[in-house]
């Protein structure tokens, strides 16, 4: 059976979780773990996005 359909509502915020499969590792070495908060530095400048956490 398929996931439902996640409701996004605009100006309203969500909680999002970045996790690894099966509780495997995300971010294996600290470069990469550098590289995503870069990337997520620059996408939320991009979309005009707030990060509290």
């Amino acid at each position: 059976m398929p996931r439902q359909t996640r409701v996004i509502v605009p100006s309203f915020p969500h909680h999002i979780v970045q996790r690894g499969h099966n509780r495997q590792s995300v971010f294996v070495e600290h470069r990469d773990f550098e590289y995503y908060l870069a990337n997520l530095q620059d996408w939320k400048q991009v979309y005009e996005l707030e990060v509290f956490s």
